[in-house]
């Protein structure tokens, strides 16, 4: 997912069947929502491909009725995948010319345009994450356009080098 260097491949090798992993329940604790349990009606989600997964599940957890604006940036289009979410949930893919590219900087440039789409007033949830100058990167921006930030998650996973 981070390609042959990224941190997920670095740790691969020496996961085996029996290895576990823990989740971390960090942002529940908080308060904030857990899937399905969304506060208000819309969701804006920014992320690269390591947080496609995180993505996927929250957009499957959707009840019917929640609109939204998900700006996914991948590789490559050959990364693209189906996902369920409900029908008001606007997808928008963008895809980097390979590993090669830093990751994060479309979706970072196509975030800023999101409180510009007509008809997306009112309030909102916004959930970012990837690499690390993405994740906060969105967080900034949409903390400065007025966004309460109790309404925002953001986790960066990881730094580009």
């Amino acid at each position: 997912m981070c390609g042959p260097s990224g941190p997920t491949a670095r740790r691969a090798p020496s996961w085996t069947s029996t290895s576990s992993c823990t989740a971390s329940r960090t942002a529940a604790r908080r308060g904030r929502p857990r899937p399905g349990r969304w506060p208000v009606g819309h969701l804006r989600i920014v992320a690269d491909e390591t947080g496609l997964p995180a993505t996927a599940n929250i957009l499957a957890s959707l009840p019917d009725g929640v609109t939204g604006d998900v700006v996914l940036e991948i590789p490559d289009d050959a990364d693209r995948q189906e996902l369920a979410a409900p029908a008001g949930v606007d997808v928008t893919w963008l895809a980097r010319a390979g590993h090669e590219q830093t990751p994060g900087r479309l979706a970072l440039a196509a975030a800023l345009d999101l409180s510009a789409r007509p008809g997306r007033s009112g309030p909102w949830f916004g959930f970012t994450v990837g690499e690390r100058a993405l994740a906060s990167g969105v967080r900034r921006h949409w903390i400065a356009g007025g966004q309460p930030k109790d309404r925002l998650m953001f986790c960066g996973y990881w730094r580009a080098s």
